[in-house]
Formats: structure tokens, sequence, C-alpha cells
């Protein structure tokens, strides 16, 4: 009896740690349901607005769509799921226990791509590449014929490039250093008295060290989505990451992101005091209907234009909301598709100063 008495406890405990494991998945997916349904009419609002504008709008990724083309529903739901579940990231979806979305998807069960889809990606470091950006002239024959005869081996039966690259050095250049045709001012590791077999080592700790960076710099992209539970594999004979991202729904803004690369931009700014008059157009024109505007004259007179749609859409004034210091202002992460939307407009962008 005491045998059957503790069997019954243990199967009662076992099943309340299922429940309370399972649970969390149906969370996730309860929430992930709602997402969908709040899509849906996301996209049905969107179509609206499109068709005012020959089918095309913009999506909360500030890229375009055209509904137009067949699979573009599809393309602007999975942007607006993404959205939303990224809204929600942090935000409490199981009361009981307070634990935001991101805590539950992190605890679901994870399920892979055969079971509920996604998509998978190979991203390969080209070794060929990263050789050449240490060159200190690519054309220099010292450097160029070695290169393109290792390149060619490589590509045809593949191999360690940087070995066929060295093999080929001595070949040509005989027993020529090949730092000397290596940029390496801001290189530690490295002096102008560096050997071949130096050289090598420096080449190869930077294929390691780019293999971890890039693997870091997916893993932080990917979070940013905040819906998969990503399985990234290293493959180093290969120079080669596999990643699978079970229940991605955009995979067009996915794939951009993870091929997208880090650029440094300088923009042009104003101080307040200079764009103060143009914005306070601005926002009274964001508040018309869109119209033409022909020429610099009759942005001057926009005070004189009546507020028959004053209770149609927000303008700017409404949506974005005052900061102050050197800042116009800040807009909240629902209100931006429709601040950019209408920053996009010719008649609001003509407001303001070409220089």
């Amino acid at each position: 009896m005491r045998n059957k008495g503790f069997f019954w406890f243990l199967t009662v405990l076992l099943t309340a740690i299922c429940v309370y494991q399972l649970s969390f998945t149906w969370v996730a997916s309860n929430t992930e349901e709602k997402a969908n349904k709040e899509a849906q009419q996301r996209l049905e609002a969107l179509k609206e607005e499109a068709a005012k504008n020959n089918g095309v709008a913009y999506l909360p990724n500030n890229t375009s769509v055209d509904f137009n083309q067949p699979d573009a529903e599809e393309i602007a739901k999975s942007a607006f799921i993404n959205q939303i579940l990224k809204e929600k990231a942090d935000k409490k979806v199981y009361p009981i226990l307070g634990s935001t979305f991101k805590d539950v998807k992190t605890r679901s069960l994870a399920f892979g791509l055969d079971l509920v889809g996604g998509m998978s990606v190979t991203l390969e470091i080209s070794i060929p590449e990263l050789v050449k950006s240490f060159a200190r002239n690519e054309r220099d024959i010292h450097f160029k014929k070695p290169y393109e005869a290792a390149l060619a081996k490589y590509a045809k039966n593949g191999g360690d490039f940087i070995s066929l690259f060295m093999e080929e050095n001595k070949k040509i250049n005989g027993d020529f250093q090949i730092v000397r045709l290596l940029s390496i001012e801001e290189i530690s590791t490295l002096s102008i008295n560096s050997t071949n077999e130096e050289v090598v080592n420096f080449l190869r700790e930077k294929v390691a060290s780019s293999m971890s960076g890039v693997e870091q710099i997916m893993e932080r992209r990917i979070n940013q989505f905040g819906v998969a539970q990503p399985n990234i594999q290293r493959d180093a004979t290969k120079n080669r990451l596999y990643i699978e991202l079970p229940g991605v729904q955009d995979e067009t803004t996915v794939a951009e992101r993870l091929q997208s690369t880090a650029n440094l931009q300088f923009f042009e700014t104003y101080q307040l005091n200079e764009v103060g008059a143009f914005w306070q157009q601005a926002t009274v024109l964001s508040k018309q209907a869109k119209i033409e505007v022909a020429d610099t004259a009759e942005v001057q007179n926009l005070e004189s234009l009546t507020a028959e749609n004053s209770n149609s859409n927000k303008g700017l004034g409404e949506l974005v909301q005052t900061a102050g210091g050197y800042a116009i202002g800040y807009v909240k992460p629902e209100d931006k598709s429709k601040v950019d939307e209408l920053l996009r407009r010719e008649d609001v962008i003509a407001v303001f100063p070409e220089d």
C-alpha cells in the first residue's frame, strides 16, 4: 500500500510539473494567436490606405509593399505579427506568474522547423576576402599573382585558402616575406620583420575571432525579433554558421537584417530655432488632405488653409510629443509608421528647406 501511495504521489507531481511547463507553451501560443488576429485587422486597414495610393503602402519596418503583387498580403501580415510580438516582448502576458512574453517564449517548448515552419540560414565567412582585406595594395604583382592562383585552386577544389596562398607565394615569390604585402600599421602582433609563419598564425586567429564575432552579431540581430528560439551551430572546418529560426513569419525582413552590413552615416542637422517655423507649417499641413504643392509660394500661405478635416486622422501635432531641448519631439512605437507616412508626403517635404 505504501508503494501504491508513493506512485500516486509521484504521478500527481509529474503531472503538475508537466502542466506547469506546458502552460508557458499555451500562453505563448495564445499570445501569438491574438497577435495574428490583430495583424489581420492592421492588414485590412493598410489595404484600405494603400487603395488610395495605387496599392502601395509602408510597413512598420519602413519597407514599401505593393498590394498589386500576389504575395504582398502575406509579407505585410508577417511584418505586423513581428511588430506586435516585439512590442509585447517586455509586457506581462502570464498574469499568474507575472512573466513577460520574452520569458514565456523562452520557457515554452521549442518546436523545430518541421513542426512550425520558419527559415534556415547558412552563413559562410569568405577567407579569400578576409586575406585581401589586409593587403597593403591588392594590385601589387607580388600579392596579386599568388592570391589569384590560390583563389583559382580554392574555387575548384576547396581546401584551406591560407595554406594555398602561402604555397603559391613560395612558388611565385620564393622566400619573399608576406608581411611586406600587408597593411600592419594598426596590427600590434605583427612587425616588418615578422615571419611567414607568424603571418599565418595571425590570419588563422583572425578567422577564428571573425567566426565568434559574426555569431555574436547574429545572436543580437535575431534577439531583436523576439519571436524565435534560434539554434545556431558553428562549423569551424567550413567557416560556416547554420541558423534555424522556427516560427519566423516575416522571412524577407529577417533575411535583410541578417545580411545587412553596419554603415557609419553622417547627417546634416539643424538647430530647433532654424526649422521650428517650418515644423509648425508641416503640422498644419499634415492635418489636411494630401495636396500637390506647385511652388514655394503656396507653402508660405499654409495658415490660410481651412480646417475642414480637423476631425479626420491625427496630424504631426498630435502624434509627435514635445521633447524640449534640441529635439523636436518623440513618437510612440505604435504611431511611428503613421508619422513616417506623413513625413514622406511630397507636400510636407516641400515645406522644409532643401539646403
